[in-house]
C-alpha cells in the first residue's frame, strides 16, 4: 500500500512536471510568434523607409539640389533622380525582406514550422540570395521596364512631381489593384486552356518543394506580360507612387 501510495505521488509529480514543461513551451511559443508578427510589421516599414525619409518635412529639398528634381513642364525631359529613388526604395526593401526571412530561418522566431510533407528545403542562404537578386525576369527585365517607362515619359505626370507627399489611399489603391490583376492573369493562366498553361506559365511550378526565394521565378515571357498590364494599370510593382503621388 505504501509503495503503490508512493508511486501515485511520483506520477502525480512527473504529470504536474510534464504540464508545467508543456505550458512553458506553449508560452515560449506563443511569444516567439508575437515577436515575429511585429518584427514582420516592422519589415514593412523598413520598405517604405526611403521614401518615409525623404518625404518627411520635405527631407529632399535640404538634400537634393532644385535642378535635379524640378520640373518646369511635361515637356521637359525627366531628371532621373526620382528613377533613382524609387529603385533605391526597392533596394533598401529586398534588404529588410532578406534580413527578415534570415532571422525566420535561424530560428529567431521559434523553431521554423514546415508547411511541406516532406520538410522545408535545404540549401545554403548564401546562395539562395545570390540565385534570388540574380533573377533575369526580376530586377533586370523590371529595372529596365521601369527606366524605359520613366525616361520617355510613359508615367502618369504626377509621379515626376516632389510635391503632395505621401498620398496613403492612392498607394493602398495600386497595390490592391495590382494584385487583382495579378490574380487575375494567374487564374487564367491555369484556367483558360492547357496550351496556355503550358506555354506561359507551367515552368513556374518546376519547383516541387520551393524555398522563399523561388517566388520571382516565371517563365521571362509570361513574367513580361504580367508586368506590363501591372505597371500599366496599377502606376508601379514598385514603391514608386510613394514617393510621387
Amino acid at each position: 500500500m505504501a509503495l503503490q501510495s508512493r508511486s501515485d505521488g511520483s506520477d502525480r509529480r512527473n504529470a504536474a512536471r510534464g504540464g508545467a514543461a508543456a505550458m512553458s513551451e506553449r508560452s515560449a511559443t506563443k511569444g516567439a510568434s508575437v515577436v515575429a508578427q511585429v518584427v514582420a510589421c516592422l519589415v514593412w516599414v523598413g520598405i517604405v523607409a526611403v521614401p518615409l525619409y525623404f518625404t518627411h518635412n520635405n527631407t529632399y529639398v535640404s538634400t537634393f539640389p532644385k535642378e535635379w528634381y524640378s520640373r518646369e513642364s511635361p515637356d521637359e525631359r525627366p531628371k532621373p533622380l526620382g528613377l533613382f529613388l524609387g529603385l533605391l526604395a526597392v533596394t533598401v526593401g529586398q534588404m529588410w525582406a532578406i534580413l527578415y526571412h534570415w532571422l525566420h530561418r535561424a530560428g529567431y522566431f521559434g523553431d521554423p514550422q514546415a508547411i511541406q510533407l516532406e520538410g522545408a528545403p535545404k540549401y545554403e542562404f548564401r546562395e539562395g540570395v545570390i540565385t534570388h537578386l540574380s533573377q533575369p525576369e526580376g530586377f533586370v527585365l523590371l529595372g529596365g521596364y521601369l527606366c524605359g517607362t520613366w525616361m520617355f515619359s510613359l508615367m502618369p505626370e504626377s509621379y515626376y512631381s516632389f510635391t503632395g507627399g505621401v498620398d496613403w489611399f492612392r498607394v493602398g489603391g495600386c497595390l490592391l489593384l495590382q494584385d487583382c490583376v495579378q490574380y487575375a492573369m494567374h487564374w487564367l493562366e491555369h484556367k483558360i486552356s492547357p496550351e496556355v498553361y503550358k506555354w506561359s506559365h507551367k515552368p513556374h511550378h518546376r519547383f516541387t518543394n520551393p524555398r522563399m526565394f523561388d517566388a520571382s521565378v516565371a517563365q521571362q515571357e509570361a513574367h513580361a506580360r504580367l508586368s506590363h498590364s501591372a505597371l500599366r494599370h496599377a502606376g508601379s510593382t514598385v514603391p514608386l507612387p510613394i514617393l510621387f503621388s
